[in-house]
């Protein structure tokens, strides 16, 4: 396909997704809820970390979690059964593969999360450089940027896109597998805090709580035990997987039809 009309078609996608009332309302949300949490739990820090520390950030990242999977689902659920289920039907007739414009529409929604992530960690940035810019270190938080959104985009991305093209229960159903894997995992295992359970979880929360209460040292670093690191990588590639799975399906499945 020509990269021009490709250019084209994922502009006008994404600026539908950022000028949808319902992106710009979970993102003022976001933004203020997100400020909260800055305010009154990154600020006193956890577990007797610093505030500016990898595993504040951490946590604070992981409030997201739950607005973000809410809004892949929601577009995803649009475009399948919802108004766009129309456009979809007037753009099937149009000179373009329709696995084509299907990938246009995920990278669309792919780009609108990254823009709303983007934002989240700009804030907390910014908050935490206002408070301590000598001791805040940017590096630092980086690697909880990656742990965290990695595994977790990959998961319910590739989630969405495999489950929504089966049925309307199962596309539902993972979405709550997701947000309840953590004590789902917990349950199974009968140790909520087995590292399967804290690797499993999207927002890695009891990861980020339980670990320093571990070390010896409250000021150490963040930094990711070999088993969680094992743990994520494998999700994310469960996920990519999924993932792939679902862009290349080149027909789809329109509810009622």
């Amino acid at each position: 396909m020509n990269l021009q009309i490709f250019t084209k078609l994922f502009y006008y996608e994404l600026r539908r997704i950022l000028l949808h009332k319902f992106y710009l309302g979970i993102f003022l949300v976001c933004m203020v809820y997100h400020y909260l949490i800055l305010r009154t739990e990154t600020i006193l820090g956890v577990s007797h970390t610093a505030p500016f520390s990898g595993w504040s950030f951490g946590i604070y990242l992981g409030h997201s979690v739950p607005l973000l999977l809410f809004i892949i689902y929601f577009f995803f659920y649009q475009i399948y059964y919802g108004a766009d289920k129309n456009v979809w039907v007037l753009t099937s007739a149009a000179p373009i593969s329709p696995s084509y414009y299907w990938m246009i529409r995920c990278t669309a929604i792919f780009a609108a999360v990254l823009l709303l992530i983007a934002a989240i960690i700009t804030e907390g940035i910014l908050f935490l450089y206002s408070l301590f810019p000598n001791a805040l270190s940017v590096k630092e938080l980086l690697l909880p940027v990656v742990s965290l959104y990695l595994p977790m985009l990959s998961l319910c991305f590739g989630f969405a896109l495999f489950t929504i093209r089966i049925h309307l229960v199962l596309f539902l159903g993972s979405a709550v597998l997701l947000l309840l894997l953590e004590p789902i995992t917990g349950f199974l295992l009968q140790n909520p805090s087995s590292v399967f359970t804290e690797a499993l979880s999207l927002s890695m929360s009891s990861y980020f709580i339980r670990y320093p209460l571990t070390l010896a040292d409250a000021d150490m670093p963040f930094f990711l035990i070999k088993n969680i690191m094992i743990i994520r990588s494998f999700s994310f590639f469960v996920g990519c997987g999924c993932l792939f799975w679902g862009i290349r399906k080149k027909e789809r499945k329109i509810a009622g039809s």
